[in-house]
């Protein structure tokens, strides 16, 4: 299930290097059974890659960083990005901007082809590092807007029911305890080194991911960790608390 969600999202594959890396380098434990992970998962996801090549020449798993990467850094992204998808059949809505006009006009000359997904992603890219490039401080105040949202909230979402009690309680409750829950867990874990792994993973999901946008569901990324860490908090407190 876990080497299956490589084929879902970019991010995935990002963690799962990182973890085999981690028990191989850093653990130094587990080397057999981080080669058999690797091998299932180039199992799993090896008739997609095959597929893939066959159809573009190119190995890859996944081609929509170009696009994600633009969508989280152009003219009118915020947190969220942009949401227009630039999709010909939504040409009615493109915006009435310079930036986005030269863009749909490259788009516009892309050859239908075998390559055509990978040429409009590299468009994707180039016009969003573009951006980044041109615009550095904007960006750069925008990245950690969107890193801040990530943790914590995001105080101007336009999602429907974002907002519902039921959602925004626990997931403020959840990022505020587990920062001192995080010092409570260094305490009683900093010679373990599944601290150093569960806190570098938190880092790699909050630092990279906030490089392109973020939506509500990313927040599941993070989740279990904030979980973890605002559960050392609530038992440290309740324990002072009835002692």
């Amino acid at each position: 299930m876990a080497s299956s969600c490589l084929l879902l999202r970019g991010e995935f594959i990002i963690i799962f290097l990182f973890s085999l890396f981690y028990l191989i380098v850093v653990s130094k434990k587990y080397l057999l059974k981080s080669l058999l992970i690797f091998l299932i998962t180039l199992t799993i996801i090896s008739p997609y890659v095959v597929r893939n090549y066959l159809i573009s020449e190119k190995i890859h798993i996944v081609n929509v960083t170009g696009y994600a990467l633009w969508k989280g850094n152009n003219h009118l992204s915020k947190v969220e990005g942009y949401w227009n998808s630039l999709h010909p059949n939504y040409r009615n809505s493109w915006p009435d901007n310079e930036n986005f006009k030269n863009l749909i006009n490259k788009l516009d000359k892309i050859k239908k082809n075998k390559n055509y997904e990978a040429e409009r992603d590299k468009i994707f890219l180039l016009e969003g590092i573009k951006n980044i490039y041109e615009d550095k401080m904007r960006y750069f105040c925008l990245y950690l807007k969107k890193l801040l949202s990530f943790y914590f909230i995001d105080i101007n979402s336009s999602y429907k029911n974002y907002y519902n009690i039921f959602n925004i309680i626990p997931i403020m409750a959840l990022s505020f305890f587990s920062i001192p829950g995080f010092f409570i867990f260094f305490n009683e874990k900093k010679n373990d080194y599944k601290f150093y792994y569960i806190t570098s993973s938190l880092l790699i999901f909050l630092l990279i991911i906030s490089i392109f946008s973020i939506l509500p569901r990313y927040k599941i990324s993070i989740l279990c960790i904030q979980i973890l860490f605002s559960l050392f908090f609530l038992k440290k407190y309740f324990n002072n608390f009835f002692r």
